[in-house]
C-alpha cells in the first residue's frame, strides 16, 4: 500500500514540474499562477499545496531534482581538487543543457527574472557546498566562499552557453579548463 501511495505522489510531482517547465517556455514565472500550473498538470489546487508552498518552491524543488539527476555521480572522492569537481559539474551541466538547449533557451528568453536566477544559484551553491564539505582536503579559502564562487560561475556560464548556439560543449569545456587554470591571457 505505501509503495502505491509513494508512486502517486511521485507522479503528481512530476506532472506539476512538467507543467511548470512547459509554461516557462512561453511565459514568465511572474505571469504564471498556481492555478495555471494545476490546470496544465490536471492536478487539483489543494493537491499542489500539499506538496509546495508556491510556484517558486515548486521551481526550487524541480531544480533540486534536476540537479540530482544531472550530477548523480558527482562524489568528491572521485576528484583530487575542487577544480576537478567544478570541471566535472560543468561538463555534466553542459551535457544536459546541450541535450535540452531549445527548452532552456525558451525558458531564459521568457524569464529574465532575478527570482529564478536566485533560485538557480541557491540550488547550485548548496549542492557544491555539500560536495566540498565531504572533501578530505583542507582549503585555505572557506568552503562557503568556494561554493559561492563556483556556483556563480557555473550558473552564469550555463546561461551564457544557452544564449550562444555557435558554441559547442567541447569549446566551453576548453574555456572553463583555461579559466580554472588561469590561462586566460
Amino acid at each position: 500500500m505505501i509503495k502505491k501511495e509513494d508512486m502517486r505522489v511521485t507522479r503528481t510531482k512530476k506532472l506539476l514540474t512538467d507543467a511548470l517547465f512547459a509554461l516557462l517556455e512561453t511565459t514568465s514565472i511572474e505571469k504564471i499562477s498556481v492555478m495555471d500550473v494545476c490546470n496544465k498538470a490536471m492536478v487539483h489546487r489543494a493537491t499542489f499545496y500539499k506538496h509546495y508552498e508556491d510556484k517558486y518552491h515548486l521551481f526550487s524543488c524541480a531544480l533540486t531534482d534536476l540537479k540530482n539527476e544531472i550530477f548523480r555521480d558527482a562524489h568528491f572522492e572521485r576528484f583530487h581538487t575542487a577544480d576537478d569537481l567544478y570541471r566535472h559539474l560543468a561538463d555534466c551541466g553542459l551535457s544536459y543543457v546541450e541535450e535540452h538547449r531549445r527548452i532552456f533557451a525558451d525558458i531564459l528568453r521568457n524569464n529574465q527574472s532575478e527570482t529564478l536566477s536566485a533560485i538557480m544559484f541557491e540550488v547550485a551553491e548548496s549542492s557544491i557546498r555539500e560536495l566540498l564539505a565531504t572533501s578530505p582536503h583542507n582549503y585555505r579559502i572557506p568552503i562557503s566562499v568556494l561554493s559561492y564562487f563556483y556556483a556563480g560561475g557555473l550558473i552564469a556560464v550555463l546561461m551564457w552557453y544557452v544564449s550562444h548556439p555557435e558554441e559547442t560543449h567541447a569549446s566551453m569545456l576548453t574555456y572553463l579548463n583555461d579559466l580554472v587554470r588561469e590561462k586566460n591571457f
